[in-house]
């Protein structure tokens, strides 16, 4: 049985999303969930949660990536993913998306 791997997950995911296949990549990752939830095995279930989150966040869903990370987080605050790299991540997004849609505005 082969294991999960989070990070072939996310990269497999944003080449989808590049090619303009983020629905398909959405259901593969959610394949890969319910693999994962057939095993009764926690670790792969919370990766594969988090690798989901990350592509709401490539696809530019911050608001739907943060409720994911905010989840995941609620459930173990001791993830140092979640507060170091997504959360963070999301937030400086946010806060770039924000500027962009700023900025635009000025040229109106």
């Amino acid at each position: 049985m082969h294991r999960i791997e989070p990070h072939a997950l996310f990269q497999s995911a944003v080449w989808m999303g590049f090619e303009v296949k983020e629905e398909e990549a959405i259901e593969r990752l959610v394949k890969a969930w319910k693999i994962a939830k057939e095993r009764n095995n926690a670790t792969e279930i919370r990766d594969v949660r988090l690798v989901i989150s990350q592509v709401k966040l490539v696809q530019k869903k911050p608001d739907e990536a943060l409720k994911s990370f905010n989840e995941l987080e609620n459930e173990d605050p001791t993830d140092i993913r979640i507060v170091f790299f997504c959360l963070v991540s999301t937030l400086n997004f946010v806060m770039n998306y924000d500027a962009m849609n700023a900025k635009e505005m000025i040229h109106i």
